[in-house]
């Protein structure tokens, strides 16, 4: 009888199937706030090229290239226009000028922003149940 009592977990042990749990957790690297505003404010698009968002980067550099050749354009128009078109091109250049700034400091507030969200697991759902306890029924949620 005592030979049955150590043969069934044995059998058990080992005839079972071993069932193991996979880590399904993928960790990303953390990534600097710093960094991300350093390389940003220095390179067009650069902060946005170290958090991984590359549709982003094409974007602000492209719109910073664009803005500050005008500007440039501008206030060599500026430089060498005559006193009646003076003012024209006066207006031309602060205005791309205050675009070309906003458009940058926007690139380095969103290198900011993406910089701290990287490891945010974008594919995560909310998840709602039903909690029943004790005649209480109640709704419970992760979001």
């Amino acid at each position: 009888m005592k030979k049955i009592f150590l043969i069934i977990p044995l059998w058990l042990l080992f005839l079972t199937p071993a069932v193991a749990q996979q880590d399904t957790t993928f960790k990303k690297p953390h990534r600097s706030a710093f960094l991300a505003v350093s390389f940003s404010a220095v390179i067009p698009g650069g902060g946005q090229l170290y958090t991984q968002n590359y549709l982003k980067a094409a974007g602000f550099a492209g719109a910073l290239g664009y803005l500050g050749y005008n500007w440039y354009k501008y206030d060599r128009d500026y430089i060498n226009s005559s006193w009646a078109e003076e003012d024209y091109y006066y207006q031309k250049r602060r205005k791309y000028m205050l675009w070309t700034v906003g458009v940058w400091l926007g690139s380095l507030a969103d290198a900011y922003v993406s910089a701290h969200l990287y490891k945010f697991d974008q594919n995560a759902e909310p998840r709602v149940t039903f909690v029943i306890d004790r005649n209480k029924l109640a709704l419970a949620g992760r979001f």
